[in-house]
């Protein structure tokens, strides 16, 4: 039976219903508007967000001429919720996340809603760059402003003497002040020992204040005013670990612990079927000359906008209708257990480990008792392994195929990580060809050609029975031969140089162990001798060039007449100098590498990684453990910052919600029986791969030791999954 393939890409919107045991797509049902017509719309919650609801309201209807009845009101969160889910509301403001009570209070009337972040509340504790402190606990921000006596230094460092901190602070009005009483005090107004009323009077106060004082301020104000005579505090979570300095990042995902977000919650048919989501895409789309609507006016009040990648998050929640909790989700699903112990086996293509090698880093860092256990044998065992129940994680460069799919005994739940390429790079000036064929290719990176040494033409032929009888006879002749690779340009493209003038011949390859050329070994087949030191054609870094490997090569194509290397598409568009380098186009159809190429696949070394999960298997804890971290955000920092072309961190982030649905499901499921022919599996996989060799066979090949590619690769893929190949 045929199952289907949960793809997680742009624009998909996977609501998770059990249905006959599968998992289906289909659009969130709801309740009708709050608003007695379309033309009303009835926001309710939180009074502390009003005046922002009320001024993003105002500029959204004076630019766009709306006469449509926005009603906001200042019920408080909890009520705001009641009426929400209750259906008298079409949106709800709120000072924190949605509970579980309120969720199921709006699953009970049909209420299905879209969250979103709108600002950030916060506030920022300022001292002199001398001071002796520079971090303190989470406990203490409160403790400074909830004190019935003097502030002393001993209170934040335990060891240091018992002198006053004076303790400064902004008038009652300020965002800052409003966020440390409402967030941290329960309505008790803070603590100050003196107010000033505006930011830049402090900075030469602090200075003067004996190193010990500090001032509460919003973060706006502190990037107005900071410089080389303060820092900014940093605060360690209650929950410990480091100390986590306020930055727009920080605050957006609200990592920084003196922080809140404040979330807005729509009815998703009001967004469907009212002037509501007009208004909400309003706010959250940017132009090319003007920033995000809600930026501006987020700032005007205190509160720090969102960064772009979570405003523009908003906007996918919107235009998609990606309902439930895309946010504020922090609870782990029962399955999920950091002290877990045990070994992961993971099969598929060593090539996809050029994105996926930072995931299993990230992952590591995180579940240290957990081991992954790979085995490359490339795409088609990799998907065969999943789909007949051998293993529950693989690593490929390509989806499943109609075929695989309709012989699929589980369902795969896919992950697109991102794309990316080998390519050829020269001097832009350089007189060299513009296109490089395969075989060319073959011919560049080392094939041989065997040239007789003058004793061999020399020396009669043996006979023979002479062969047949005397070992000498057999390896005289390998012994006098030569091995010659090509040291001019005319032995790589004959008709190019029938019309230029031939030159020297000089590949610079990368280290040895470099995906680039198992990606290009993979192309182009086994190449004997492939090249890695035989000067003076090939030359690698030198150690004493105090340049990295690719800044070296990159480096030297523009200096030498005739020089040539590879390296990753990513690499060379960080590469500062590009002006001065070309591409080569590749393959028999001479295809030139680009967005559009290296992403659908066409340009012949091109590279793809997705990791697909079993459905069937996330009731093992190894599995979930793994698949809930590709969701963690600092596992999507971390492949975020690998700039692979196609990798979508909103579209993986959208399918949180829907994952932990399925963990939860999972962990209530009965363990499926273990049988014979599950034990019988495992030694298959390990026999497949060398009957049917994939497109890294020639990494695994074992029977020609003499083929340098084979020998070296072989226990790289391995190494590289748990090691960054750069």
């Amino acid at each position: 039976m045929r199952k289907p393939s949960l793809c997680f890409r742009p624009m998909i919107v996977l609501i998770a219903v059990l249905a006959a045991g599968i998992f289906v797509l289909r659009p969130p049902q709801t309740t009708g508007l709050a608003g007695e017509t379309n033309n009303e719309i009835i926001i309710a919650g939180s009074g502390y967000m009003q005046q922002l609801l009320q001024d993003l309201v105002d500029n959204y209807q004076t630019t766009n001429l709306s006469d449509t009845n926005f009603r906001i009101g200042s019920e408080g969160s909890g009520p705001g919720f009641e009426l929400f889910c209750g259906g008298e509301a079409d949106a709800a403001m709120s000072t924190q996340g949605i509970t579980d009570a309120q969720v199921l209070r709006c699953n009970e009337n049909n209420i299905a809603f879209v969250e979103l972040v709108l600002a950030i509340d916060h506030a920022v504790l300022v001292a002199d760059a001398d001071a002796e402190f520079s971090c303190i606990n989470e406990a203490e921000v409160a403790r400074i402003f909830r004190r019935s006596r003097e502030l002393t230094l001993d209170d934040l460092l335990p060891d240091a003497e018992s002198e006053v901190v004076t303790v400064y602070g902004p008038n009652d009005t300020n965002s800052a002040y409003t966020y440390i009483r409402a967030a941290l005090l329960d309505d008790i107004e803070p603590s100050i020992d003196e107010t000033f009323t505006d930011a830049s009077e402090i900075v030469e106060t602090l200075a003067e204040a004996n190193n010990n004082a500090i001032a509460l301020m919003t973060f706006n104000e502190w990037e107005t005013i900071q410089n080389d005579e303060l820092q900014v505090l940093s605060i360690r979570p209650a929950s410990g670990g480091d100390c986590v300095a306020p930055t727009t990042v920080t605050l957006s995902i609200g990592e920084y612990p003196a922080s809140r977000m404040l979330m807005l919650y729509a009815n998703a048919e009001s967004i469907s079927n009212s002037e509501l989501g007009t208004f909400l895409r309003y706010i959250f789309s940017a132009t090319e000359n003007e920033a995000h609507p809600i930026s501006g006016i987020a700032s005007a009040l205190g509160f720090v906008a969102p960064d772009d990648a979570i405003l523009d998050r908003d906007l996918n929640n919107v235009d998609e209708l990606i309902t439930g909790r895309t946010f504020t989700r922090t609870t782990n699903p029962t399955l999920v257990n950091l002290a877990a112990e045990g070994t992961l086996a993971i099969q598929g293509a060593s090539i996809s480990s050029f994105a996926t090698n930072t995931f299993y880093n990230s992952f590591n860092d995180f579940y240290a008792s957990e081991e992954l256990e790979f085995s490359t044998f490339g795409d088609d065992a990799g998907w065969a392994a999943l789909c007949n129940g051998e293993v529950n994680v693989i690593q490929v460069t390509r989806s499943a195929t109609e075929e695989e799919l309709s012989n699929c005994q589980v369902t795969p739940i896919e992950f697109f990580l991102g794309a990316d390429a080998v390519v050829f790079v020269t001097a832009a000036e350089a007189n060299l060809p513009m296109c490089l064929s395969n075989e060319q290719i073959a011919k560049l990176i080392g094939q041989p050609v065997i040239v007789p040494s003058s004793e061999d033409t020399e020396s009669p032929e043996p006979e023979a029975t002479e062969v047949a009888t005397e070992e000498p006879n057999i390896s005289e002749p390998e012994a006098t031969e030569t091995l010659s690779l090509p040291t001019l340009w005319s032995e790589i493209a004959p008709d190019w140089a029938a019309e230029n003038e031939d030159l020297p011949l000089l590949v610079l390859v990368p280290s040895i162990g470099d995906l680039t050329t198992d990606v290009i070994l993979a192309r182009v087949g086994v190449v004997p001798n492939f090249r890695r030191s035989d000067a003076p054609t090939v030359q690698e870094t030198p150690s004493a060039s105090g340049l990295s490997d690719l800044d070296y090569r990159l480096g030297a194509v523009t200096t030498v007449d005739g020089a040539i290397t590879y390296v990753r598409w990513s690499q060379y568009q960080n590469y500062a100098n590009r002006d001065n380098l070309r591409l080569l186009q590749v393959g028999d159809e001479c295809i030139a590498p680009n967005e559009t190429t290296i992403l659908e696949g066409n340009y012949p070394f091109s590279m793809s990684a997705r990791l697909v999960f079993a459905q069937e298997g996330l009731n093992d804890t190894l599995v979930a453990n793994l698949i809930w971290h590709l969701l963690d955000s600092d596992a999507l920092n971390a492949l975020q910052e690998l700039n692979l072309l196609g990798f979508d961190r909103l579209a993986i982030e959208s399918q949180r919600d829907a994952i932990f649905s399925l963990l939860e499901a999972a962990a209530t499921a009965p363990a499926p029986e273990d049988t014979s022919e599950a034990t019988e599996a495992t030694p298959e996989a390990t026999t497949a791969p060398t009957e049917e060799p994939t497109e890294v066979s020639t990494q695994e090949a074992t029977e020609e030791p003499t083929v340098i590619p084979t020998e070296e690769p072989t226990a790289e893929p391995t190494a590289e999954a748990t090691e960054p190949s750069e």
